[in-house]
């Protein structure tokens, strides 16, 4: 489900990140398959593999993944 709303938000020009902990994007599957599914899913999002919930601060997070870079994300909420 999350990829295919990724994907459609991609087609609305919003840039997508999926951040995973595993070293592969879904690591109950067989890492072939998985790995297969990261190739595709990797032409409409960015992948960040090892990734890692570095902060929280109000409406904005810091991740960090297997290659060191930080991403910083804005989001909001509506309560």
């Amino acid at each position: 489900m999350s990829l295919e709303l990724s994907e459609n938000l991609n087609k609305l020009g919003i840039d997508v990140y999926i951040l995973e902990k595993e070293d592969v994007l879904i690591p109950r599957f067989d890492k072939d398959i998985s790995m297969e599914i990261e190739n595709i899913v990797s032409e409409f999002v960015t992948v960040i593999k090892e990734g890692k919930i570095l902060k929280v601060r109000e409406n904005t997070e810091l991740y960090r993944g297997r290659n060191r870079d930080v991403l910083e994300v804005e989001y909001s909420i509506r309560k």
